[in-house]
């Protein structure tokens, strides 16, 4: 019994220090906070299942009181490497990780080029500080990628894409999780992939396991496009992501409903991951949204 792409999705924290509009917070419905030991209790439980990385997401990981020992716990006590999605707002912090090698690659959201503050939110940093930031942590020698969400403005998405390819970042586009179809918006997303694929010099190319659009340079793929699975009903894809585990410990292997949650802590931690593993692996797979 192993995890898909041997990795776990981990909300430590449901807290963050932004308010985006579209954020779904990793499935989170309480206001929790995920400690040191229940993590270590999850990575004990996974063991003989190949666990090698974990993903730490939020709300925002780096307001979480007990991150740094989380991050040093799993990198020095369990060889697991350790990734992290942050709005990067907290860069000490983060980079108090990153010096100590506590971290393999972090992931910061940024939707906005050029604005007072970096992404759909009324409070944060701008954009301006938070791509300072980016710039420190690829200096630092540390793997960081861009995650921005098409907001409509083709020339703001395209200036994003534009600033990590000249800097040698890669960057990730993704179409809004939406549990309703969209069709103007997905038809708009298609035609933004289209004029970014024309305006920017480098090899692009479908992946073959998404069915995406990438492009890369000096054979390192540096843009990602990201279609929302739970809008395509793409749940035999979606099933090989590694599933989410949120700050009240409840493992949901799909982000826009409870029906699948699995309380891992309810019972004995390993049986409940077996189950969440197995379900996951089932052949009758259909989009639980439809």
């Amino acid at each position: 019994m192993e995890l898909a792409k041997n990795e776990l999705r981990i909300s430590i924290t449901a807290a963050c220090n932004m308010k985006c509009v579209y954020c779904h917070n990793e499935g989170n419905t309480k206001m929790a906070i995920l400690s040191k030991e229940q993590i270590r209790k999850i990575v004990e439980a996974c063991k003989g299942m190949n666990l090698k990385k974990i993903r730490l997401t939020g709300g925002e990981p780096l307001t979480a009181p007990e991150v740094i020992d989380i991050c040093k716990m799993l990198t020095e006590e369990y060889n697991i490497e350790v990734e992290m999605n942050t709005n990067g707002i907290e860069i000490e912090k983060l980079m108090t990780i990153i010096n100590n090698n506590w971290i393999k690659k972090v992931v910061i959201g940024m939707d906005y080029f050029d604005k007072e503050v970096s992404k759909n939110s009324p409070i944060g940093l701008s954009s301006k500080e938070i791509k300072d930031n980016i710039l420190s942590i690829r200096d630092s020698g540390c793997e960081v990628r861009i995650a921005t969400v098409y907001n409509d403005d083709d020339e703001n998405t395209e200036n994003i894409v534009r600033w990590a390819v000249d800097n040698n970042i890669g960057v990730r586009v993704l179409e809004i999780v939406k549990e309703k179809t969209d069709e103007e918006y997905s038809k708009r997303y298609m035609q933004l992939q289209e004029s970014i694929r024309t305006k920017i010099d480098i090899d692009w190319h479908i992946d073959n396991a998404l069915q995406e659009l990438n492009g890369s340079k000096d054979g390192k793929t540096l843009v990602k496009f990201y279609h929302s699975l739970c809008r395509l009903g793409l749940c035999n894809i979606c099933k090989k992501v590694p599933f989410r585990i949120t700050s009240s410990g409840i493992a949901r292997p799909c982000i826009l409903t409870s029906k699948t949650d699995i309380d891992i802590f309810d019972g004995d931690i390993r049986e409940n991951i077996i189950k969440v593993i197995e379900s996951n692996n089932s052949k009758d797979v259909t989009c639980k949204n439809r």
